[in-house]
């Protein structure tokens, strides 16, 4: 529960910036990992808000964006 696992659609052994943002862009979570090349957990316990959110996947110059909604 409050969990998302996400795939990086980025290169193994990278060093990944995952940041969620609010629909009026405020960021509301942030991590930096070690790309494996396995699914990683985020736990999204820490947003409190049902809403809109988008994820961002950043390593350098690659990076992916996606919608998520929070329905708690």
């Amino acid at each position: 529960k409050d969990a998302l696992f996400v795939e990086a659609p980025i290169g193994s052994n990278k060093e990944i910036t995952i940041n969620v943002y609010s629909v009026i862009g405020k960021l509301v979570y942030t991590e930096t990992y070690t790309n494996n090349g396995q699914a990683r957990r985020i736990n999204l316990g820490t947003i409190e808000a049902n809403g809109v959110y988008f994820i961002k996947l950043q390593s350098g110059a690659e990076q992916a964006v996606r919608k998520i909604v929070i329905d708690k």
